[in-house]
Protein backbone atom coordinates (compact mmCIF):
# COMPACT_ATOMS: atom_id res chain seq x y z
CA UNK A 1 0.00 0.00 0.00
CA UNK A 2 1.51 3.32 -1.06
CA UNK A 3 1.76 6.29 1.23
CA UNK A 4 1.04 8.50 -1.75
CA UNK A 5 -2.62 8.87 -2.51
CA UNK A 6 -3.35 8.28 -6.13
CA UNK A 7 -4.83 11.24 -7.94
CA UNK A 8 -8.33 10.68 -9.13
CA UNK A 9 -9.67 12.81 -11.94
CA UNK A 10 -12.73 14.79 -10.91
CA UNK A 11 -15.70 14.50 -13.07
CA UNK A 12 -16.63 17.71 -14.88
CA UNK A 13 -19.40 18.62 -17.08
CA UNK A 14 -18.00 18.97 -20.56
CA UNK A 15 -18.04 22.51 -21.85
CA UNK A 16 -18.87 22.90 -25.41
CA UNK A 17 -17.42 26.35 -25.67
CA UNK A 18 -14.67 27.27 -23.22
CA UNK A 19 -15.03 30.94 -23.97
CA UNK A 20 -18.78 31.32 -23.49
CA UNK A 21 -20.24 33.68 -21.02
CA UNK A 22 -19.88 31.13 -18.12
CA UNK A 23 -16.06 30.87 -18.51
CA UNK A 24 -14.13 32.11 -15.42
CA UNK A 25 -10.57 32.85 -16.44
CA UNK A 26 -9.29 33.61 -12.92
CA UNK A 27 -10.60 30.37 -11.53
CA UNK A 28 -9.06 28.32 -14.31
CA UNK A 29 -5.72 30.09 -13.84
CA UNK A 30 -5.74 29.47 -10.11
CA UNK A 31 -6.51 25.80 -10.66
CA UNK A 32 -3.68 25.42 -13.19
CA UNK A 33 -1.17 27.11 -10.88
CA UNK A 34 -2.16 24.74 -8.06
CA UNK A 35 -1.62 21.77 -10.34
CA UNK A 36 1.88 23.04 -11.35
CA UNK A 37 2.80 23.49 -7.67
CA UNK A 38 1.76 19.93 -6.94
CA UNK A 39 3.85 18.58 -9.81
CA UNK A 40 7.10 20.17 -8.62
CA UNK A 41 6.64 19.26 -4.93
CA UNK A 42 9.57 17.01 -3.84
CA UNK A 43 7.55 15.20 -1.22
CA UNK A 44 5.08 14.25 -3.93
CA UNK A 45 7.67 12.76 -6.31
CA UNK A 46 10.19 11.34 -3.75
CA UNK A 47 7.88 9.68 -1.28
CA UNK A 48 8.59 5.91 -1.00
CA UNK A 49 6.19 3.09 -0.56
CA UNK A 50 6.42 0.58 2.30
CA UNK A 51 8.18 -1.94 0.06
CA UNK A 52 10.68 0.68 -0.99
CA UNK A 53 11.40 1.61 2.61
CA UNK A 54 11.94 -2.06 3.55
CA UNK A 55 14.23 -2.57 0.53
CA UNK A 56 16.34 0.48 1.46
CA UNK A 57 16.53 -0.71 5.04
CA UNK A 58 17.74 -4.15 3.93
CA UNK A 59 20.40 -2.53 1.76
CA UNK A 60 21.60 -0.36 4.63
CA UNK A 61 21.76 -3.36 6.96
CA UNK A 62 23.80 -5.31 4.42
CA UNK A 63 26.16 -2.36 3.99
CA UNK A 64 26.63 -2.13 7.77
CA UNK A 65 27.29 -5.89 7.91
CA UNK A 66 29.92 -5.56 5.19
CA UNK A 67 31.56 -2.69 7.07
CA UNK A 68 31.61 -4.74 10.28
CA UNK A 69 33.16 -7.70 8.43
CA UNK A 70 35.77 -5.40 6.89
CA UNK A 71 36.66 -3.97 10.32
CA UNK A 72 36.88 -7.48 11.75
CA UNK A 73 39.16 -8.67 8.93
CA UNK A 74 41.33 -5.59 9.34
CA UNK A 75 41.59 -6.23 13.09
CA UNK A 76 42.49 -9.90 12.48
CA UNK A 77 45.15 -8.92 9.94
CA UNK A 78 46.60 -6.37 12.33
CA UNK A 79 46.61 -8.94 15.14
CA UNK A 80 48.29 -11.57 12.96
CA UNK A 81 50.85 -9.02 11.80
CA UNK A 82 51.53 -8.04 15.41
CA UNK A 83 51.91 -11.67 16.48
CA UNK A 84 54.19 -12.45 13.55
CA UNK A 85 56.30 -9.40 14.32
CA UNK A 86 56.42 -10.33 18.01
CA UNK A 87 57.56 -13.86 17.14
CA UNK A 88 60.20 -12.48 14.81
CA UNK A 89 61.45 -10.10 17.49
CA UNK A 90 61.48 -12.95 20.02
CA UNK A 91 63.40 -15.20 17.61
CA UNK A 92 65.86 -12.39 16.90
CA UNK A 93 66.33 -11.83 20.63
CA UNK A 94 66.93 -15.54 21.17
CA UNK A 95 69.41 -15.66 18.29
CA UNK A 96 71.21 -12.63 19.73
CA UNK A 97 71.30 -14.22 23.18
CA UNK A 98 72.63 -17.46 21.71
CA UNK A 99 75.27 -15.56 19.76
CA UNK A 100 76.33 -13.66 22.88
CA UNK A 101 76.44 -16.89 24.92
CA UNK A 102 78.43 -18.64 22.21
CA UNK A 103 80.82 -15.70 21.99
CA UNK A 104 81.30 -15.77 25.75
CA UNK A 105 81.74 -19.52 25.56
CA UNK A 106 84.57 -19.15 23.06
CA UNK A 107 86.17 -16.15 24.74
CA UNK A 108 85.84 -17.22 28.37
CA UNK A 109 89.00 -18.97 29.62
CA UNK A 110 86.96 -21.20 31.94
CA UNK A 111 84.66 -22.28 29.10
CA UNK A 112 87.59 -23.00 26.80
CA UNK A 113 89.26 -25.02 29.54
CA UNK A 114 86.05 -26.99 30.06
CA UNK A 115 85.81 -27.72 26.34
CA UNK A 116 89.38 -28.98 26.33
CA UNK A 117 88.70 -31.28 29.28
CA UNK A 118 85.54 -32.58 27.62
CA UNK A 119 87.36 -33.19 24.34
CA UNK A 120 90.21 -34.96 26.12
CA UNK A 121 87.79 -37.23 27.96
CA UNK A 122 85.72 -38.01 24.85
CA UNK A 123 88.72 -38.72 22.63
CA UNK A 124 90.29 -40.87 25.30
CA UNK A 125 87.13 -42.95 25.68
CA UNK A 126 86.84 -43.47 21.93
CA UNK A 127 90.44 -44.56 21.53
CA UNK A 128 90.29 -46.83 24.61
CA UNK A 129 87.16 -48.62 23.44
CA UNK A 130 88.61 -49.04 19.97
CA UNK A 131 91.77 -50.45 21.53
CA UNK A 132 89.77 -52.99 23.56
CA UNK A 133 87.99 -54.11 20.39
CA UNK A 134 91.34 -54.64 18.65
CA UNK A 135 92.64 -56.50 21.73
CA UNK A 136 89.66 -58.88 21.63
CA UNK A 137 90.18 -59.47 17.90
CA UNK A 138 93.91 -60.01 18.38
CA UNK A 139 93.29 -62.37 21.29
CA UNK A 140 91.20 -64.63 19.06
CA UNK A 141 93.83 -64.49 16.30
CA UNK A 142 96.70 -65.32 18.67
CA UNK A 143 94.79 -68.19 20.29
CA UNK A 144 93.88 -69.59 16.89
CA UNK A 145 97.51 -69.40 15.73
CA UNK A 146 99.10 -70.84 18.87
CA UNK A 147 96.65 -73.61 19.75
CA UNK A 148 96.37 -75.40 16.43
CA UNK A 149 95.63 -79.07 17.12
CA UNK A 150 95.30 -78.60 20.90
CA UNK A 151 92.09 -80.16 22.32
CA UNK A 152 89.52 -78.09 24.15
CA UNK A 153 90.12 -80.07 27.36
CA UNK A 154 93.64 -78.70 27.57
CA UNK A 155 93.82 -75.65 29.93
CA UNK A 156 96.32 -73.95 27.64
CA UNK A 157 93.66 -73.79 24.96
CA UNK A 158 91.69 -71.39 27.16
CA UNK A 159 94.66 -69.59 28.65
CA UNK A 160 95.89 -68.68 25.19
CA UNK A 161 93.11 -66.10 24.94
CA UNK A 162 94.88 -64.06 27.63
CA UNK A 163 98.20 -63.72 25.82
CA UNK A 164 97.15 -60.69 23.76
CA UNK A 165 95.45 -58.84 26.67
CA UNK A 166 98.50 -59.39 28.88
CA UNK A 167 100.70 -57.70 26.28
CA UNK A 168 98.25 -54.86 25.70
CA UNK A 169 97.35 -53.98 29.30
CA UNK A 170 100.64 -52.05 29.87
CA UNK A 171 99.83 -49.97 26.79
CA UNK A 172 96.40 -49.12 28.23
CA UNK A 173 98.02 -48.13 31.54
CA UNK A 174 100.41 -45.82 29.68
CA UNK A 175 97.47 -44.27 27.81
CA UNK A 176 95.60 -43.59 31.06
CA UNK A 177 98.73 -42.07 32.56
CA UNK A 178 99.11 -39.78 29.56
CA UNK A 179 95.45 -38.73 29.89
CA UNK A 180 95.78 -37.87 33.57
CA UNK A 181 98.97 -35.91 32.91
CA UNK A 182 97.25 -33.99 30.10
CA UNK A 183 94.47 -32.90 32.46
CA UNK A 184 97.12 -31.11 34.51
CA UNK A 185 98.81 -29.63 31.45
CA UNK A 186 101.78 -31.96 31.73
CA UNK A 187 103.35 -34.08 29.00
CA UNK A 188 104.77 -37.41 30.11
CA UNK A 189 108.32 -38.34 29.19
CA UNK A 190 107.66 -40.45 26.13
CA UNK A 191 111.34 -41.14 25.58
CA UNK A 192 111.47 -43.18 28.79
CA UNK A 193 108.55 -45.42 27.93
CA UNK A 194 108.98 -45.47 24.16
CA UNK A 195 111.16 -48.66 24.20
CA UNK A 196 108.53 -50.42 26.31
CA UNK A 197 105.73 -49.44 23.94
CA UNK A 198 107.78 -50.41 20.88
CA UNK A 199 108.65 -53.81 22.36
CA UNK A 200 105.04 -54.60 23.30
CA UNK A 201 103.68 -53.50 19.93
CA UNK A 202 106.37 -55.47 18.07
CA UNK A 203 105.60 -58.57 20.11
CA UNK A 204 101.90 -58.18 19.41
CA UNK A 205 102.53 -57.85 15.67
CA UNK A 206 104.78 -60.93 15.75
CA UNK A 207 102.22 -63.08 17.55
CA UNK A 208 99.46 -62.08 15.17
CA UNK A 209 101.27 -62.04 11.85
CA UNK A 210 104.33 -64.29 12.44
CA UNK A 211 102.61 -67.67 11.97
CA UNK A 212 101.12 -66.50 8.65
CA UNK A 213 104.12 -64.84 7.00
CA UNK A 214 104.92 -67.95 4.99
CA UNK A 215 101.33 -68.29 3.80
CA UNK A 216 100.92 -67.40 0.16
CA UNK A 217 97.45 -65.93 0.78
CA UNK A 218 98.00 -62.18 1.19
CA UNK A 219 94.44 -61.63 2.43
CA UNK A 220 95.01 -63.93 5.40
CA UNK A 221 98.15 -61.98 6.30
CA UNK A 222 96.21 -58.69 6.10
CA UNK A 223 93.35 -60.10 8.17
CA UNK A 224 95.68 -61.19 11.00
CA UNK A 225 97.72 -57.98 10.74
CA UNK A 226 94.82 -55.55 11.20
CA UNK A 227 94.52 -55.82 15.05
CA UNK A 228 98.22 -55.23 15.93
CA UNK A 229 98.57 -52.43 13.37
CA UNK A 230 95.43 -50.76 14.76
CA UNK A 231 96.79 -51.10 18.29
CA UNK A 232 100.06 -49.45 17.24
CA UNK A 233 98.15 -46.65 15.47
CA UNK A 234 95.88 -46.05 18.47
CA UNK A 235 98.84 -45.86 20.87
CA UNK A 236 100.63 -43.36 18.65
CA UNK A 237 97.49 -41.29 18.07
CA UNK A 238 96.68 -41.21 21.77
CA UNK A 239 100.19 -40.06 22.60
CA UNK A 240 99.93 -37.25 20.04
CA UNK A 241 96.47 -36.18 21.24
CA UNK A 242 97.53 -36.20 24.89
CA UNK A 243 100.55 -34.04 24.11
CA UNK A 244 98.45 -31.51 22.20
CA UNK A 245 95.79 -31.37 24.91
CA UNK A 246 98.45 -30.92 27.58
CA UNK A 247 99.93 -28.01 25.64
CA UNK A 248 96.53 -26.33 25.20
CA UNK A 249 95.44 -26.89 28.79
CA UNK A 250 98.73 -25.53 30.09
CA UNK A 251 98.33 -22.33 28.08
CA UNK A 252 98.68 -19.33 30.48
CA UNK A 253 95.86 -17.48 28.69
CA UNK A 254 93.41 -20.10 29.96
CA UNK A 255 94.10 -19.32 33.60
CA UNK A 256 90.81 -18.56 35.33
CA UNK A 257 90.61 -14.90 36.37
CA UNK A 258 90.20 -13.88 39.97
CA UNK A 259 86.62 -13.79 41.27
CA UNK A 260 84.79 -10.49 41.35
CA UNK A 261 84.74 -8.65 44.60
CA UNK A 262 81.61 -6.94 45.86
CA UNK A 263 83.20 -3.52 45.67
CA UNK A 264 84.25 -4.05 42.06
CA UNK A 265 80.75 -5.19 41.15
CA UNK A 266 79.20 -2.16 42.83
CA UNK A 267 81.52 0.23 41.03
CA UNK A 268 80.79 -1.48 37.71
CA UNK A 269 77.02 -1.24 38.23
CA UNK A 270 77.27 2.44 39.19
CA UNK A 271 79.36 3.19 36.11
CA UNK A 272 76.88 1.35 33.84
CA UNK A 273 73.96 3.25 35.38
CA UNK A 274 75.75 6.56 34.86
Amino acid sequence: MSIVTRLRPQGRTPVTDPFNHDFNYSQQQQRAQQRVAEQVDQAFVEALSNDGLLADRAIEEEIRALKRAARLNAAKDAHHHHERRRRQEFAAAEAHADAVAEHRLFTSPAAQLGQLFQGLQTDGRILTRLLWACVAWGAVNVQHSMMVGVPLTEPLWWLAFGVEPILTLPLIVIMRLATRASRRGHVIAKKKILPIEAALVLLTVTLNVGPHICVSDIWTLIFYGIPPLMIASIVGLHAFASSEYATMIGDPSLVEPAPYRKADTTVELVSEAA
